[in-house]
């Protein structure tokens, strides 16, 4: 329930704050601070992009799998193995679709939370999503740490 009174209370203050939050954003493209017109035209397409939402019930469930996998998570090092790792142990708890909604969420969390030490990375969706994608293969645990420690995400996205 934490989880979703956080995940609340980071919505309502970045559409408070979305009037500078931009100047608190890095592009992840150009590795530097957002201009308003690329945070704005990034912001859209990203929401735009969003996945049919997950209900509350699987919210929690979803954290209760990341609280737990954590640090198995933090044994991969890489963040993109981690997202990975993360992705496909919340689809075996959860869903496909609920992994892939927590994945895109995570990251439009990024993009407003006017942090410049979280990143909206649209390639740690993509690693999140293939994790994810992986738990259709097997539903053994043991199997998302396999694949995502040898998981190679891809160098470069196109932009959104």
């Amino acid at each position: 329930m934490v989880f979703i009174l956080q995940i609340l209370i980071t919505m309502t203050s970045s559409a408070l704050a979305q009037d500078s939050c931009w100047e608190q954003e890095i592009n992840p493209y150009t590795k530097a601070v957002y201009t308003e017109d690329e945070w704005y035209d990034h912001l859209e397409k990203w929401e735009a992009f969003a996945p049919e939402s997950a209900s509350w019930w699987s919210l929690f469930n979803a954290h209760q799998t990341y609280k737990n996998e954590l640090s198995t998570a933090q044994k991969l090092k890489n963040d993109k193995k981690k997202h990975c790792y993360i992705g496909c142990r919340i689809a075996q708890d959860t869903s496909l679709e609920v992994s892939i909604y927590v994945g895109w969420l995570k990251e439009s969390d990024d993009i407003q939370d006017c942090n410049k030490k979280t990143f909206f990375e649209p390639l740690d969706f993509d690693s999140t999503v293939d994790g994810a994608k992986h738990s259709q293969v097997s539903m053994a645990p043991e199997s998302c740490y396999e694949f995502c420690k040898d998981y190679k995400a891809p160098a470069k996205r196109s932009e959104l």
